[in-house]
């Protein structure tokens, strides 16, 4: 908690009684874009969107309430994805469609708000189990994928270890890159670990 958390709030006037709970979150999204988790300031976000600092305060307790919410929405935007990719690639093989994934991710992960965020959640229990757990679910769904691939569990859950490691740390080593370029490594990456998996296989 900050001392923040004790100023009453001023009710929005004339046209910012049009901005809600989301357009805070949009803007410290997007203020993620251009710098570290530090960028999230309540009178620079007040400044970006035309409104008065008091008004944050009808929506959030503090700071550190709003980058909570910033976190649920990219953990809703990556579940949403998730579901997405699920739906469009239903039958295909299980190396198809962790590359389809990892594709997915290089195209539309175009600024370093994820990397902020997760370096923002060390300082958050809260969010550090948060993260945890959205961490364990995508890993358990792409142990499932190594197993259909023939490997034994323990084996395919260091697969999907590794293999989500890759993904979550892609735009930290390559975003500087173009994307095609991104792409070819991305691509180089999977395979080796897509032919390693195969040497552990029994079949």
């Amino acid at each position: 908690m900050t001392g923040n958390a004790n100023i009453q709030p001023d009710r929005p006037e004339g046209g910012s009684s049009r901005l809600g709970r989301e357009d805070w979150i949009a803007a410290a999204w997007e203020a993620l874009s251009e710098g570290s988790a530090d960028t999230i300031k309540v009178d620079r976000l007040a400044r970006r969107i035309g409104v008065t600092r008091g008004s944050f305060y009808w929506h959030f307790r503090n700071r550190e309430d709003l980058i909570d919410a910033v976190v649920e929405y990219w953990l809703k935007r990556l579940a949403r994805n998730a579901s997405l990719v699920d739906r469009h690639t239903e039958g295909a093989t299980p190396e198809d469609r962790l590359w389809t994934v990892y594709d997915f991710v290089v195209r539309s992960v175009t600024g370093p708000q994820s990397v902020f965020l997760r370096i923002a959640a060390q300082k958050s229990p809260h969010l550090t189990r948060r993260l945890q757990d959205e961490s364990t679910q995508r890993v358990d769904a792409d142990a499932a994928l190594f197993c259909e691939m023939g490997l034994p569990p323990a084996d395919a859950q260091q697969f999907a270890t590794l293999y989500n490691t890759m993904i979550v740390s892609e735009f930290l080593r390559n975003g500087a890159l173009p994307l095609e370029e991104r792409l070819a490594l991305a691509r180089s990456q999977h395979d080796l670990v897509i032919n390693a998996a195969r040497r552990f296989s029994p079949a």
